[in-house]
Parts: structure tokens; sequence; C-alpha cells
């Protein structure tokens, strides 16, 4: 939890997909601002997923975060997710990001109090190992249920996520590295138990069509309204 990482100064550094994080941090910071600090995993297994997070600014007045060390290794995409003339290499490799409002204490120093808000540090870390540890891999569209009901309370009462692109301008979603890779950014919505029931039974295209109906906003919202509420 808190303890599983160390809040550094300093940018892009260390390991973690140490060959091309400094690459990727520079495409975040043109869409979406500098990170001064990087929250460094002290212990890893075999991806070491370090998380930056970039502070409001007037053009995005709220927290992004975003995961490096994802991209070291490509997600297994099953071969029939390929258009007729391509191949899945430009869906093999990304990256994590989610967005969180103006006044969440990111930066808390105070691990008593950051462990109760610290579920969106984790829930990028365990998004950006699933594909590894499963032997499968994510992409828009897909929803990943992370919570147990008693953990639901832990997470703001979210029981999983949506997986979509990234608000922002144009190219802020692909990472073009100098190995002639390109890098997916996949954004985190965090939903409730009854719309990650509903994406399956209902299908994900009818879960957008409530969030467009709702206005829906990508920075996390604790207490929202269920989208089947309204």
């Amino acid at each position: 939890m808190a303890n599983e990482h160390d809040a550094d100064g300093g940018g892009a550094g260390g390991a973690g997909g140490a060959n091309f994080m400094e690459e990727i941090c520079a495409h975040f910071e043109r869409h979406y601002g500098a990170s001064e600090i990087v929250m460094h995993e002290i212990m890893s297994d075999e991806l070491h997923i370090d998380v930056f997070p970039i502070p409001p600014s007037e053009e995005w007045p709220c927290w992004t975060l975003h995961t490096t060390g994802m991209s070291e290794r490509a997600m297994d995409v099953p071969p029939e997710m390929a258009d007729d003339d391509e191949d899945t290499s430009a869906m093999q490799f990304a990256e994590m990001m989610i967005q969180l409002p103006p006044d969440w204490p990111v930066l808390e120093e105070d691990r008593e109090k950051a462990a109760k808000t610290y579920w969106p540090i984790e829930w990028l870390k365990r998004a950006a190992r699933l594909p590894n540890e499963m032997e499968t891999w994510l992409g828009v569209g897909h929803t990943v249920q992370f919570s147990e009901p008693e953990e639901e309370i832990d997470s703001g009462g979210f029981a999983g996520m949506l997986i979509m692109p990234p608000l922002g301008p144009e190219g802020a979603g692909e990472i073009e590295l100098s190995d002639g890779r390109v890098v997916n950014v996949l954004m985190i919505l965090p939903l409730y138990r009854d719309e990650l029931d509903f994406a399956v039974e209902e299908g994900v295209e009818a879960l957008l069509e409530k969030m467009e109906e709702a206005d829906f906003s990508p920075v996390v919202e604790v207490g929202r309204k269920s989208l089947l509420a309204r």
C-alpha cells in the first residue's frame, strides 16, 4: 500500500522502463504538464512500475497520474484482434493513467492518512501488471474487476474499472518511441459494481451511452451517483 513507493524529486530517473522513461514522460509533459516527482517502486517483481503525478494546472485543473514500466513487456494480444491489413504490434504496448480531483492528497506524507486515498495509485500499478501476470492484454473498452465487496469501502465504493482512451489534444493517446514502438495511453475510469455488471450484461456501448447522457467526467469522483440511478 502506501509504503510500497517512495516519492522522490527529479522526474524521469531510476529503473522501471529506464530506456524509454524519459520519452514517455516527455509525451505526458507535452499534453498534460510536467511531473516534478516520481513515486518510485521500492520492491518490484518482473516489472518495475513507477507513477508520475502531474499537478493541476489552468489547462488541466486536476491531477493526472501515469505509469512507466508497463510498456517494457509486450501484451499477449490475440491475432484475431488485428485488422485485415495489419498485425497486433500497434496494440501490444501500453501505459496507464488516471485523473483525480485537484484536492486529492496525492502527495500526503502521513502514511496513515495516505493509506486511505492511495487506492488509485494501487489500481494504476495493478492494471499495469495485469497483462504480464495473466498473459493477456488491456485495450479500450475492456472492464476489469478489482475489488471484492469487502474492499469496495477502501476504494470509495468502486469495484473495478473501464479502460478508455484519454481526453486531451490530438495525439495524447499514442506515444511513438524512438525504437519504432507505439505505446497506447489507457485511461482508468472507476466503476461501481452495478455499472460493471451492466457493461457485462448489456455491453460497453450501452454503458457509454449512459455516460454521455450523464455528461460523465473522467476525473474520479468519490460518492458520485451510479450511472444506473440517474
